[in-house]
Parts: structure tokens; C-alpha cells; sequence
């Protein structure tokens, strides 16, 4: 029961100082503007402003580069839907193919040269109308 009566009784003169009116205090006033006044160095000397920035540039770098391979992915993929889209016209186009069951799956690589595959997978009713759609896709 003692310590936290204490404790109260330790924090009134601090409570007490604490509210009272401060004095006027004369204080040194501005410095003078210009090259004539002293120079505002930073507190750590400038030491990290160095990092600072080439932290900063390469942070803006590497969203940059993120942004070029987003780029880049995104045009590798427009490039096989638009192969898939051109094989599919041309099979539909043909009437001998209007029954058969044909779909066409375009893959292309992610990182190096932009080369295209296209797969053709169904079914057709004859060897024959087979080597038509094969002709027509390549």
C-alpha cells in the first residue's frame, strides 16, 4: 500500500512544475540569411545522404525493370492468343471441318527467344479431312 502512495506523492511537485506559467526566456534569435550565416549541416554530418540516394535509385530501377518484364509478358501472351485465333479462323473457314471437334492450344516461352508452338487437339471423321486441318494450320 505504501509504494503506490509514494508514487502518487513523487508525481505532484513534477505535476506541480509542469503547470507552472514558464518565465520569458531572451532567446538568441534568427540566423542571418544568406552566405554571411553559418551553414545548416545535418545532424550526422551528411554521411547518409549518399545511400539514401542510391537507395532510392535503385528502388525506381528495379520497378522499372519489373515493369519492362511485366510489359514484355504481357505482349508473349497477346502474340499466342493471337496464333490461336488465326489457326481457329482458318479451320473455320473450311467447310469440310465444320463437324469436327477441333481446339487449338498455343504455348510460348516466357524468358528468351518469342518462339510460338500451337497444338491442335480433337477429333475429325477421316485421315483425310486430319491432313486438311494439319495443312490449313501450318
Amino acid at each position: 500500500m505504501k509504494r503506490p502512495l509514494q508514487s502518487v506523492v513523487a508525481q505532484v511537485p513534477v505535476l506541480l512544475l509542469g503547470a507552472w506559467p514558464p518565465r520569458s526566456a531572451q532567446g538568441q534569435g534568427f540566423l542571418a540569411p544568406g552566405p554571411a550565416g553559418p551553414a545548416l549541416i545535418p545532424p550526422d554530418g551528411g554521411s547518409l545522404i549518399a545511400p539514401a540516394i542510391v537507395l532510392g535509385l535503385a528502388l525506381v530501377a528495379a520497378l522499372a525493370l519489373g515493369a519492362v518484364f511485366l510489359d514484355l509478358q504481357r505482349r508473349r501472351r497477346a502474340l499466342v492468343i493471337e496464333v490461336e485465333a488465326w489457326i481457329s479462323d482458318a479451320l473455320m473457314r473450311e467447310p469440310r471441318l465444320a463437324r469436327a471437334m477441333i481446339a487449338i492450344v498455343a504455348h510460348g516461352p516466357q524468358v528468351g527467344r518469342p518462339g510460338r508452338v500451337a497444338e491442335m487437339r480433337g477429333e475429325v471423321e477421316h485421315p483425310d479431312l486430319r491432313e486438311i486441318a494439319v495443312r490449313i494450320a501450318r
